[in-house]
């Protein structure tokens, strides 16, 4: 599938995160319950059957044994649940890293930082500009090369895993960061804070 833009790509990850992390959540969160129930059943039978006569001493300890063993269940789960949600969060983040991956050695990538080298170039507008891409990124190494009248430095650099590049003016003290490394780590920031996927009990 091909995405014709970051929000394209963005909108498809926000709902395959969302998707998997409420079918994953849900899962747990039934065992859970279902781990209380049979809990709460076993305690009760032990209740009936106790004689009358000891029913007070029993209902006081069978009670201490009821909070602990809740809290342990409920600590399993919550750790379960906190698991499976890094995992989860962990496949997802992989598979866009991935897709990043596939994109720069697509046909699409070339136009897209042809685009975004002018809007950065123009938005510097000086003539001492500093670029820094990955080291194997010939493709930008090729356009600037081309497309830049101005004087220029291309720098690599192994600090970009994926594409992009960095321009900078040091005359100006102006800079962009146009890497898909920053651009992931931004919607990583961003879902972390609104996509809801928390833990409930």
């Amino acid at each position: 599938m091909e995405y014709k833009s970051n929000q394209d790509l963005y909108n498809y990850f926000t709902h395959e995160i969302q998707r998997i992390a409420e079918q994953q959540i849900e899962a747990l969160r039934k065992e859970m319950d279902e781990k209380k129930r049979r809990e709460m059943k076993r305690i009760n039978d032990d209740i009936e059957q106790k004689n009358r006569k000891y029913l007070d001493r029993e209902l006081r300890n069978l009670n201490t044994d009821f909070s602990s063993e809740i809290n342990r269940i409920y600590t399993d789960n919550h750790r379960k649940l906190m698991d499976k949600r890094r995992g989860l969060l962990q496949a997802v983040f992989k598979a866009a890293e991935d897709k990043l991956e596939a994109f720069v050695g697509s046909d699409d990538y070339r136009p897209l930082m042809e685009q975004r080298i002018k809007k950065t170039v123009d938005f510097l507008d000086a003539s001492d500009i500093v670029f820094t891409v990955r080291e194997d990124d010939a493709v930008i190494s090729d356009i600037i090369k081309k497309n830049h009248e101005n004087a220029f430095e291309i720098n690599k650099s192994k600090d970009i895993r994926f594409g992009g590049f960095k321009a900078k003016s040091p005359k100006k003290g102006l800079e962009a960061d146009e890497t898909f490394t920053r651009k992931l780590e931004e919607q990583k920031e961003w879902f972390y804070a609104n996509s809801n996927l928390f833990i409930r009990n």
